[in-house]
């Protein structure tokens, strides 16, 4: 109700520089600690060990991803240009818990937009489907680029990001950005900088793979502070796309006990136990039609035994079309593709500590999750 009609101001800081602010702010330690579970069976914790150890092939790495990402423009009020589409560049250095992180996008950006009930309802709120968003979507789409360099040295995170966007429809003068971020604490990355959270998006696993099967940790990562529990359960094996995988359940539960939601997951035990498919649904919506669907298409051996994704994509689906219809109707795609990897890559010394706010940057400093300090580059005494 409180979204329903409400425009989300272009001017404000952006979501992804917004995302780091807060998690230096209240996220102090992103990666919550693997415990088993008490409830958990003896099977599903021996596949949470293997897991993790197979997580930890990856600790030293480099490599180069694309990204394609287009939003379905005929689904919603729009009648500029078709598709509205992106293409990044990622580059990714990871040594131990040390990383260096820089993504460059060009393209077509959705900056406002109203939401409708519906968007909260999806949310866990039981509805009856006549009363589902009677109004429509609008949008606003400029194009630009968009650019962010965060690193983190072990002990210090830095972060800076810069936005150029107009919109050429109305003929405005161009709008530049730009914000940095010194911190105690560092961000989380990218899921894709991990081949066991490749298919998911940064919101939804913000543990790895081996801590988000724990339960508890799956139940934080998901929930928060809501009232929803999680439980994961090990359903059995299944032959996809030729290979061998162990399938997975993770199914969420409101404070009454009812089912709510549902993570679908297969991992493949030829290829290190990493995600092959997963399948999201919101059980209000439909138990069979899920809401986003992400698929590894192809993979490289990165060196012998040790496998990385080397094309995938997700699609995602207009939940309340498939409500009304019990059909999918695509609303936006998500692809990916690896451009070069390598493990264990010779560094230069100062790779995660580099970063050159350019002048006059708005710069935040942080520690212990309180902003002690906030100067424009440049003009700091």
């Amino acid at each position: 109700m409180l979204l329903n009609n409400t425009r989300i101001n272009q001017y404000s800081c952006t979501l992804q520089f917004t995302i780091l602010l807060l998690a230096s702010l209240f996220l102090n330690n992103p990666e919550i600690s693997a415990q088993e579970q008490p409830d958990q069976s003896v099977e599903l914790q021996q596949l949470v060990s293997k897991v993790r150890q197979n997580e930890a092939l990856y600790q030293n790495l480099l490599f180069k991803l694309n990204a394609t990402e287009i939003d379905q423009a005929e689904l919603i009020e729009y009648e500029g240009s078709q598709p509205i589409k992106r293409q990044s560049t990622i580059s990714f250095i990871r040594q131990g818990k040390k990383f260096r992180q820089q993504i460059h996008t060009k393209g077509q950006f959705v900056l406002n937009f109203t939401l409708g009930l519906y968007w909260l309802q999806d949310g866990y709120r039981a509805s009856d489907p006549a009363e589902i968003h009677t109004n429509e979507t609008w949008i606003r789409v400029e194009s630009g680029t968009r650019e962010n360099l965060s690193l983190f040295d072990g002990t210090t995170f830095r972060s800076f990001w810069k936005e150029s966007m107009s919109d050429e429809e109305n003929e405005e003068p161009p709008r530049n950005q730009k914000r940095g971020l010194i911190s105690d604490s560092p961000s989380g990355t990218l899921n894709q900088t991990s081949p066991h959270r490749f298919l998911f998006e940064s919101e939804q696993l913000p543990v790895s793979l081996s801590s988000f099967l724990t339960g508890k940790e799956a139940e934080q990562a998901i929930t928060g502070k809501s009232a929803l529990t999680a439980r994961v359960t090990k359903l059995g094996t299944e032959t996809f796309q030729g290979l061998v995988c162990t399938t997975l359940q993770l199914e969420t539960f409101d404070s009454t006990g009812k089912p709510r939601s549902r993570t679908d997951l297969w991992l493949s035990q030829d290829r290190n136990l990493i995600p092959v498919r997963r399948e999201d649904f919101i059980y209000h919506v439909s138990k069979e039609l899920p809401i986003s669907a992400s698929l590894v298409e192809a993979w490289q051996e990165v060196s012998p035994g040790v496998w990385f994704p080397s094309q995938a994509h997700t699609n995602y689906y207009r939940a309340r079309v498939g409500k009304r219809n019990s059909e999918q109707k695509p609303s936006k795609r998500k692809e990916y593709t690896l451009e070069s990897i390598e493990l264990t890559p010779q560094l230069p010394t100062d790779i995660f500590t580099k970063l050159d706010f350019e002048a006059g940057t708005p710069v935040s400093v942080v520690t212990d999750g309180i902003r002690i300090k906030h100067f424009k580059q440049g003009t700091e005494k």
